[in-house]
């Protein structure tokens, strides 16, 4: 899942190396002792600034508990909101919930007023052609509990 980029100090030299493919031991060998920094790592500045002077043991044992993709940028949405003070507790959060195929917060105010059962109840009393679910999902955005992910997908910080 994670991409570094490492750099030997005073020389100019850098080098990716995917943490999946290689150990640490393949990257100590390629510094051959000269001092090192990682200059750049996969997935933006909240991962760089977190993992930046870790010892790649604690970068490959983290990168065993990514998941897939999506926990990764779940891990670092849920990082970069100040919920978790690491990147460690952040892979580890489970408060969430994650809602898919929805394309604005309108499908995904629909969604959760179906999920939790309200939508059942307000069917008894009124038209639901009538709910405004544009103006509910701008009121469930302003709460500031839902991130979009991508296009279809919304994460719920609970």
């Amino acid at each position: 899942m994670l991409d570094i980029c490492v750099e030997k100090l005073n020389t100019g030299s850098w080098k990716w190396f995917n943490l999946d493919k290689v150990g640490a031991d393949e990257i100590q060998e390629w510094l051959n002792g000269q001092e090192w920094e990682i200059v750049d790592i996969e997935g933006g500045n909240t991962l760089y600034r977190e993992l930046r002077y870790m010892p790649f043991e604690k970068i490959k044992e983290l990168n065993r508990m990514i998941e897939d993709e999506q926990h990764l940028q779940i891990a670092i949405k849920i990082l970069e909101r100040g919920i978790v003070n690491n990147l460690e507790e952040a892979l580890k959060y489970e408060d969430y919930r994650i809602w898919n195929n929805c394309r604005s917060m309108e499908d995904v105010a629909q969604e959760w007023y179906e999920e939790t059962g309200q939508l059942k109840e307000l069917k008894k009393y009124i038209d639901i052609d009538y709910i405004d679910w544009e103006r509910i999902g701008r009121d469930l955005e302003i709460e500031g509990t839902f991130i979009q992910l991508n296009n279809d997908t919304y994460l719920e910080i609970l």
